[in-house]
């Protein structure tokens, strides 16, 4: 292993679990609440409020998954409360 470990490693491979989880259930809740006012910055802005709310779960390939700790229905309350905050506080 050589000094300069990111020409080694491919760190692309890792990734964060509830990344997926979140952006589904953004999707689930732009059905259902009117989003049309929502600029790609407000978008970005839940994503990641909902994401630093929940624990990371970082895997890479091969990672077997024995159980998720934070169930579906925490996600939908996580990313909903990001984007109740969002519309609070609005950028101009």
């Amino acid at each position: 292993m050589s000094e300069n470990i990111s020409e080694e490693c491919c760190f692309d491979l890792v990734h964060n679990r509830n990344e997926n989880r979140v952006r589904k259930a953004m999707e689930e809740l732009f059905t259902i609440v009117d989003a049309s006012m929502l600029s790609e910055k407000d978008c970005c802005d839940i994503y990641a409020f909902a994401l630093n709310a929940l624990p990371a779960r970082y895997v890479q390939k091969g990672t077997i998954i024995l159980r998720e700790p934070v169930r579906e229905k925490t996600v939908n309350k996580t990313v909903y409360a990001a984007y109740k905050r969002v519309l609070a506080n609005p950028k101009i």
